[in-house]
């Protein structure tokens, strides 16, 4: 016989089992009631006075599954016109699909926000860039096959920075292997950290050395288009495929501080933007950008169409000269507005400490403050023409050449001259 004893917990787990089935079987109820309610107030019918009806309903993690009828005469657009009443009335984010072969739409109704997380690596291949996690809780990742080029916009202090780092930290982490990655930031300093890591081939810090790094990566386009039209081929995924042997890296051109490069004066920078913005995809070269200045006139429309548009916290002015809606000045922190070819993407980022701690524990070669003792290096430009003022990037070579710090020269104080070691005497 089972003592009573031993009974208890099991009396208690099963308490609190029924407990919950209540909850959520009343919760499910309700919903269903309200759902109902909003249908008739909004007026959502068609000619023989039908309207969407719930088939099935599924209680999740993050909130609610549900699946609808689609009454002749309606359509998804009908619920997407009435998607701040449902999201007002139901005080959580809804999403809603579409499959054109099936018969039903799914609604989603997210009431939970995601837990805080820390940067973790996620499984991804060259072509894959992480942006965090959607609602549900799943690893979101975007395929720069179908969506080649980044934009990442937001207020100061929104979380750029860290966002950038936890994608090209994750990118490092999979297929350090596989990419040649390009840093540009020429006010900024927070890529830096970056410098020495496998697979960064290049850390531009001025206007110059910008612009040579963009005439190398558009010859590198050049040569890759008269590759694959010669071979008959498509695209880098089908070259790779075909030439396993000859495979050809993923170049990412990332750039923290576009606006710095919307200035007058630097036109041919942009015309190799554009270009790569134009023919990068097929071949493999992509364009990681990010700023804070979304204002319609600053941005070249034909560069800002090729973007994925990838908005943290901003005014409602910028939300819509780069989303055309408003929705990006009410996220959150860490919260993030994706517009995608399959339309918006709601997702998460993780969360990074300011010094990169927790990205160093999975990249070695990654910069933390008071880590690294010996000196470190940075590939120079050399140039076979110095005096000349525009430089051929034919004739760029780059190498490793450690930092170093000159010693103080002995020089005779002149008088009235103060040391700094007096100072303390004044």
């Amino acid at each position: 016989m089972i003592p009573a004893i031993a009974l208890v917990p099991v009396a208690v787990g099963l308490g609190s089992y029924a407990s919950y089935l209540y909850k959520s079987t009343a919760y499910i109820r309700r919903f269903k009631e309200d759902f109902n309610n909003i249908m008739i107030a909004t007026g959502i019918e068609n000619k023989n006075h039908e309207t969407f009806k719930i088939v099935d309903i599924h209680s999740k993690n993050y909130g609610l599954e549900v699946f609808l009828n689609v009454p002749d005469g309606l359509s998804i657009e009908h619920l997407n016109n009435k998607l701040n009443i449902l999201q007002d009335n139901f005080n959580g984010i809804v999403e809603l699909e579409k499959d054109r072969f099936k018969n039903y739409i799914q609604l989603d109704l997210i009431t939970k926000d995601i837990a805080k997380y820390q940067f973790t690596p996620v499984k991804a291949k060259e072509s894959e860039l992480s942006l965090g996690k959607d609602y549900k809780g799943r690893d979101f990742l975007l395929d720069v096959n179908k969506n080649p080029h980044l934009g990442i916009f937001g207020t100061t202090g929104s979380g750029k920075s860290f966002l950038l780092a936890s994608i090209l930290s994750n990118l490092l982490y999979n297929s350090a292997d596989m990419v040649d990655i390009y840093l540009n930031q020429v006010v900024k300093s927070e890529l830096a950290c970056f410098r020495d890591c496998k697979g960064v081939k290049f850390t531009a810090t001025t206007f110059l050395e910008v612009d040579l790094i963009l005439d190398k990566i558009r010859l590198i386009l050049e040569n890759r288009s008269e590759l694959f039209d010669v071979y008959g081929i498509r695209n880098i995924t089908q070259y790779n495929k075909h030439y396993p042997k000859r495979k050809l890296k993923r170049i990412y051109f990332v750039i923290e501080e576009i606006s710095f490069f919307m200035e007058e004066g630097f036109q041919y920078i942009w015309n190799n933007l554009l270009l790569i913005a134009k023919a990068g995809r097929a071949l493999g070269i992509h364009l990681i950008c990010a700023s804070q200045r979304a204002v319609a006139t600053e941005i070249n429309p034909t560069f800002k169409q090729q973007l994925t548009k990838v908005c943290l916290q901003m005014s409602s002015l910028d939300s819509v000269n780069i989303l055309g809606v408003g929705d990006a000045k009410d996220l959150k922190e860490r919260e993030i507005l994706i517009l995608t070819t399959k339309g918006f993407i709601r997702t998460s980022s993780p969360w990074i400490d300011e010094d990169y701690r927790i990205l160093h524990n999975f990249i070695k070669e990654i910069h933390i403050p008071n880590h690294d003792k010996k000196e470190p290096t940075k590939p120079v430009l050399l140039l076979s023409s110095p005096a000349t003022k525009k430089k051929d990037s034919k004739d760029i070579t780059i190498v490793d050449v450690p930092f170093k710090e000159e010693p103080p020269k002995d020089k005779k104080k002149r008088k009235g001259e103060i040391d700094i070691d007096e100072w303390s005497d004044f």
